[in-house]
């Protein structure tokens, strides 16, 4: 998993950025521990098999949430929201 930090200073704050992508291959499992560990909401799915020289347009493939993670499995068991 691609892990990169960045510090912004804006006025008197600063601002941190974590850059977490998931990849394609990996697990729903692991997915939600990732988003977990890094007290996020969603990331950037990332394509394992397109080249590093790639557009970002070729690279990124979707976005992994909790949100529709959580949707999902409401639907899977058969509740609605």
């Amino acid at each position: 998993m691609p892990l990169s930090v960045s510090a912004t200073k804006c006025n008197y704050f600063w601002f941190v950025s974590l850059e977490i992508e998931i990849k394609s291959d990996t697990t729903l499992a692991e997915a939600v521990k990732i988003l977990a560990q890094h007290n996020i909401l969603s990331a950037p799915v990332v394509d394992v098999d397109a080249p590093e020289d790639a557009s970002w347009i070729d690279r990124y493939i979707g976005i992994v949430e909790f949100a529709g993670i959580v949707v999902w499995i409401l639907h899977q068991v058969g509740m609605s929201i």
